[in-house]
């Protein structure tokens, strides 16, 4: 027999033990539970052999470390949730209903802008109401939103949605990853009055940056630099029909957190009066938080001004991962 000949064959039945040994080793299975829980960035499987990757999840580790707190500003770019970016402003509901989350922390009676009804350059709701509108600026990755301000009542802070991100750490590490630690509208409701005191739970640590932010301290700022904060309240709730929702898919401003500055020589607006907001511009599902005719997911372009709405995500446990358009 050539020796070539033999070579060959000696070559074929190593390759052969090869893969035998290969098929009977045990391989190590690893969970997209477990790459999610590490923070890493790798893919999960999905139906049919596509392969999903898995978004750039917050570290599990704070960078901040045990102690964080509104400074340095660190802009908060993560995915806090697997469903979106902080800027998605993302809310997971049992019940699907935003306000039945414990992801809405409560902040007592203090300022705050309100952006949770902006978008068109004409005004919508039930009449009476004021233009809100957003209009996305040269970058195409923010929008100036005209928002009311109000200077001493009740707001929430999506804990998914702090857009500053020593101060969404420092959040977390209080009140949990979906802030049931702390006083929140799952817990406590929106009914006229409630506060932290009425239903006898702690206070997000970042409803006083909230409270306290102001162009002239940036050391007790959400936002250094800026006047007030975009949150979300009830109060303009009676002028906008809020019985449903528009579900929506494309692109929108998450404006939770965003921060805003008063009109030029203006240091102390009127409730109801307008202020301006920086919403960062978000791709993928959402829904705007009220029905009627004037309500569109697409907002037609005017004198080459595009508009976006103001608006967020809803989920409930178990909805896909991810929040691609």
């Amino acid at each position: 027999m050539p020796p070539s000949y033999s070579l060959g064959i000696c070559r074929i039945i190593l390759l052969l033990l090869l893969c035998v040994i290969g098929a009977g080793a045990p391989v190590a299975a690893r969970s997209p539970e477990a790459d999610v829980k590490s923070g890493a960035a790798k893919a999960e499987p999905a139906a049919h052999g596509k392969r999903i990757p898995i978004p750039p999840l917050c570290p599990k580790q704070a960078p901040c470390g045990d102690h964080c707190g509104n400074l340095p500003y660190v802009e908060n770019d993560c995915w806090t949730t697997l469903h979106g970016p902080a800027s998605a402003n993302v809310v997971i509901s049992a019940s699907g209903n935003p306000q039945e989350s414990s992801n809405m922390l409560l902040c007592d009676a203090g300022p705050y802008a309100l952006c949770f009804y902006s978008g068109p350059p004409d005004a919508t709701g039930k009449g009476g109401n004021q233009a809100l509108p957003c209009t996305v600026d040269e970058s195409g990755k923010t929008a100036n939103c005209s928002c009311q301000y109000y200077s001493n009542s009740v707001s929430y802070v999506d804990i998914n949605g702090i857009l500053n991100q020593n101060a969404y750490y420092e959040t977390v590490q209080q009140c949990g990853h979906g802030g049931a630690g702390c006083a929140n509208m799952l817990a406590c409701g929106s009914a006229p009055g409630v506060s932290t005191a009425s239903c006898k739970m702690q206070e997000a640590k970042v409803c006083a940056y909230v409270r306290n932010q102001s162009a002239q301290q940036p050391a007790k700022s959400l936002h250094p630099g800026y006047d007030t904060i975009s949150t979300f309240s009830l109060k303009m709730a009676p002028g906008y029909d809020m019985s449903g929702v528009t579900s929506c898919k494309g692109t929108y401003l998450g404006c939770m957190t965003a921060p805003c500055r008063f009109p030029t020589g203006v240091s102390a607006p009127q409730d109801g009066s307008i202020v301006q907001c920086e919403c960062p511009v978000v791709h993928g599902i959402y829904q705007i938080g009220q029905v009627g005719s004037d309500v569109a997911c697409e907002i037609p372009p005017s004198s080459g001004v595009q508009y976006l709405w103001s608006a967020a995500r809803t989920v409930t446990h178990g909805d896909p991962a991810q929040n691609h358009p």
